[in-house]
């Protein structure tokens, strides 16, 4: 580490490498490397949206739940939110539909019935295991059972959401049954557990419908200390990368439970060495920053990202312009750490890498780009600082001819595309105001921007050059 920057002494020709490994040759190049990386599903880890996550979750919360209208015998109807009904409910159906169901929507605010049939198998596969153990066996008396029936039984509702799916659920009471099971049957606290692994290694439900719900039970369960959660389960889904959007919606539940709890872990992952726990702090942010609460420890994150900035690598990279793409926060923070790093690095050799490196985050938040996400981080900066941070590293791509190719080649793909959506004045403007910070007062360089745009010949091309 560098006592001059506080940055790890990593081997920047490294990035610098790998970047180069990556050229093209032209724009239109760029743009069929971009079809390949969105159809060869490249961006999997990127799937998550977290802007998109969170009106998810409200305009579910929107959605009217409509009670399930079955024939049920006065004997099959449970109020699990009442612990002796609760109590009863499992000590007649452990082994049945019933119990499987309900434990599902205990687990899950909703649940999209066409993925039912699978969750099912799931836990059914997590309780027969635990036959082995307890010898106890599945009822097969019930395994016909309708789900209206099951969900009439224990008071579930049906819903059909915006884009005709059909959800289930139990509504606000899930949270307190499925406590109340874990607090009264520690054997279910095996079930949970094995279950939550299971789902959480499935790779299909790392998306914006389940994760934020699979966050929200395990920060609450972590908080109703009903098991040894942080030993159990937190170490083991953290043992995994893939797992850092789902531990950054975690952090970010914990806050709404327990800002104790949420404060230690924050300054866990901070403090760790392990070169990926960045990710979940990021994600974590970006969380904050689409909600009311400002996140506490954004001048830390800021830190480690300083000191981690020189090491990351393709992966690394893209995750991060997952973000980026997603949060003006975020995208100043970086712009930020960018101007941190880049000022702390006095050589020529490692200013040109790290240039590199911008201008491949920028090609990769390029990638990223679509109709809902139509600001390019790094490029369309959202405020004056943003560009004042990057000022410095856009001096250094200007004087070296190869990264000015590589920028210039992004600019004009983005734009080309730009000029199919119906995008805003002020963008223009943002765009406006990133040329004219290219050119650093530098008239050749201004008088090179403007003839650059002239040959681009697109409808936003023209509305750029408009404004120099």
């Amino acid at each position: 580490m560098t006592k001059e920057s506080g940055m790890e002494n990593t081997d920047i020709d490294n990035v610098q490498n790998e970047t180069e490994s990556e050229e093209f040759k032209n724009w239109e190049e760029l743009e069929k490397q971009k079809r390949e990386f969105n159809v060869e599903g490249n961006i999997a880890q990127n799937q998550i949206f977290i802007m998109d996550a969170s009106g998810c979750n409200v305009n579910l919360s929107n959605v009217k739940m409509e009670p399930i209208l079955s024939k049920i015998p006065k004997d099959k109807k449970y109020n699990l939110r009442d612990e002796k009904e609760c109590i009863d409910f499992v000590e007649k159906y452990i082994n049945t539909e019933y119990f499987i169901v309900a434990f599902l929507l205990c687990v899950f605010e909703r649940i999209i019935v066409s993925d039912l049939s699978e969750l099912r198998l799931k836990l059914r596969g997590c309780i027969l295991k635990s036959e082995i153990d307890n010898g106890v066996r599945l009822d097969r008396e019930n395994a016909m059972v309708s789900l209206n029936s099951i969900l009439a039984s224990i008071g579930a509702k049906k819903s059909i959401g915006e884009t005709d799916k059909v959800y289930i659920g139990m509504e606000d009471s899930h949270y307190c049954v499925l406590l109340c099971m874990l607090e009264q049957f520690p054997s279910i606290q095996d079930l949970f557990e094995a279950f939550l692994l299971e789902i959480i290694a499935d790779g299909k439900y790392h998306t914006m419908f389940y994760i934020p719900q699979l966050a929200s039970v395990m920060a609450k369960v972590k908080s109703a200390k009903v098991m040894d959660f942080q030993r159990l389960i937190f170490s083991r889904i953290c043992e995994d990368k893939s797992n850092a959007y789902l531990l950054g919606y975690y952090i970010y539940e914990l806050y709404l439970q327990n800002e104790t709890t949420f404060e230690n872990v924050c300054r866990q992952c901070m403090r760790t060495e392990n070169t990926w726990e960045w990710r979940m702090v990021s994600v974590s942010y970006v969380v904050f920053s689409n909600s009311i609460n400002k996140f506490p420890f954004e001048k830390e994150l800021e830190q480690l990202l300083i000191k981690k900035f020189t090491a990351y690598r393709g992966n690394d990279l893209r995750f991060m312009a997952g973000l980026l793409i997603q949060s003006r926060e975020y995208r100043s923070l970086v712009c930020s750490v960018l101007f941190s790093v880049f000022t702390h690095v006095k050589s020529r050799d490692r200013q040109v890498a790290l240039a590199g490196t911008y201008v491949y985050l920028a090609r990769l938040s390029y990638y990223l780009v679509d109709e809902d996400f139509m600001e390019l981080p790094l490029v369309a900066c959202d405020t004056k600082k943003q560009q004042e941070d990057i000022a410095n590293i856009l001096e250094r791509v200007m004087t070296e001819y190869r990264l000015r190719k590589q920028l210039y080649a992004i600019l004009r793909a983005y734009l080309k595309e730009l000029s199919q959506y119906d995008f805003s004045e002020k963008l223009i403007k943002h765009i406006a105001g990133f040329c004219y910070n290219l050119s650093a007062d530098d008239l050749d360089y201004k008088e090179d921007i403007k003839a650059f745009l002239k040959e681009c010949n697109s409808k936003a091309a023209k509305k750029v050059y408009g404004l120099l």
